[in-house]
């Protein structure tokens, strides 16, 4: 259950970058082919194409067209690793950009930003992002008590057992990440999971066109 809680979260993180226009993909040797024939033809001295792990950024120019930025990610980060990184990129990207903006929400996204960031960074002994690092600890070392029955805290097994989709804000992100890495662990994926669905929510109100996201949202729900 707390796999597939991370797994959750992981995808969920995903969808909040995508729902901002920002997207990390992984361009295999099909879609690396396809694109240099278009850049061959319409980009002089574009270059080559490599395959691997790609940044997307799109946003809106004056004409009101989209144009799209791309950017490759670093080789020597596992799919894991590498989205967690962008993702503490991404939020620390949007967070300047609603200050600069003077937005009336930026001190409280900067504020929730701050709360996340620790799960989103290395901590301690472990050199990967703490989110991702617990994840491989749980899921190939067995650690943290989660794969032998009556192991884990009792605490920690009963907030597993009443996860539900919840309002982000309702959910608690003050642990230690030492003292209470399991609670923390199912804490952050839980967050994670809760506010992507309300992000997903606000989006399917904007979105009301038969066949459009809303639909299919709501559908799903």
């Amino acid at each position: 259950p707390i796999i597939k809680l991370y797994y959750s979260a992981f995808f969920a993180a995903h969808a909040i970058m995508r729902l901002c226009g920002t997207s990390i993909i992984k361009l295999e040797k099909e879609h690396v082919d396809f694109l240099q024939s278009l850049s061959d033809v319409y980009v002089s001295g574009g270059g080559a194409i490599r395959a691997g792990m790609y940044q997307i950024r799109f946003r809106q120019v004056a004409s009101g067209s989209l144009e799209a930025a791309i950017e490759r990610q670093s080789d020597s980060q596992g799919a894991h690793e590498g989205f967690w990184r962008a993702f503490d990129d991404f939020l620390n990207v949007t967070a300047n950009e609603m200050v600069n903006r003077k937005s009336a929400e930026a001190s409280d996204f900067v504020a929730g930003v701050n709360e996340i960031q620790p799960m989103l960074r290395p901590h301690g002994t472990r050199r990967s992002a703490w989110i991702s690092a617990m994840r491989n600890e749980v899921n190939y070392q067995h650690r943290h008590g989660s794969w032998q029955p009556g192991r884990l805290e009792r605490r920690s097994s009963a907030r597993l057992a009443s996860i539900a989709v919840t309002p982000s804000a309702a959910v608690r992100l003050d642990f230690a990440l030492d003292a209470d890495a399991a609670e923390a662990f199912i804490a952050v994926s839980h967050y994670l999971s809760s506010l992507n669905v309300e992000l997903g929510n606000v989006v399917a109100g904007n979105s009301t066109a038969a066949r459009a996201f809303g639909q299919n949202w709501r559908r799903l729900a």
